[in-house]
């Protein structure tokens, strides 16, 4: 799969750096074992916000010289050597710090997401995906050759089950359940509600 191949790409300069780091999302299911998911893009989740600029500027080559055509919209914006990063602030009123580009066809985007101030994660609440209190249970997984942090899929299901994207909780769960779990962890990042529901398929 060239999505692979190019995530261990991206993977491999970001580690030269030391830029912490975790790969997020479809690809990151599926190199956890959830091999009948298809990704369609690779997202990369930085601790910093400054460092998105910095990890965008590994991959000047693969960036466009200027918009084809301006857009407004951050769906369809594209990082460019001119403007690398866009910011904004979500419906939540969290920072983004974003890029988007692409290498050989496979859509990259890197983020860093600055909640409130007064954000705190209560355990068993439904961990946030891409917030700060993920950073201590990042796994590595090697990837043809490479080491690569990814987020392990007890967090992961969180958001899935939130979004009710049906088939790739079906297969967290054969995953589990052929492979096992981290049932302390499964709990921290549950909400109440999810957690029983994922008790009674495991």
């Amino acid at each position: 799969m060239n999505l692979m191949h190019v995530l261990a790409e991206v993977a491999g300069t970001i580690n030269q750096t030391g830029i912490p780091y975790v790969i997020g999302g479809s690809a990151a299911t599926v190199i956890n074992g959830c091999t009948s998911i298809q990704p369609n893009d690779i997202d990369v989740i930085l601790k910093n916000a400054p460092d998105v600029e910095k990890v965008v500027c590994l991959f000047e080559a693969f960036l466009p010289e200027s918009q084809v055509v301006e857009h407004t919209e951050v769906s369809k914006w594209r990082s460019t050597p001119s403007q690398p990063v866009l910011t904004f602030a979500d419906h939540a009123n969290y920072k983004w710090t974003f890029a988007r580009f692409v290498i050989r066809g496979v859509k990259v985007e890197i983020g860093s997401i600055e909640p409130t101030p007064d954000f705190e994660y209560v355990p068993a609440t439904g961990i946030w995906e891409s917030g700060p209190s993920v950073w201590p249970y990042i796994k590595r997984v090697v990837v043809e050759g490479t080491a690569i942090p990814v987020l392990p899929l007890e967090i992961q299901l969180e958001t899935n089950m939130n979004r009710g994207l049906e088939d790739r909780i079906a297969n967290i769960i054969e995953v589990f359940r052929s492979e096992g779990y981290d049932s302390e962890l499964l709990r921290f990042s549950l909400g109440k509600e999810n957690y029983l529901n994922v008790k009674e398929r495991v």
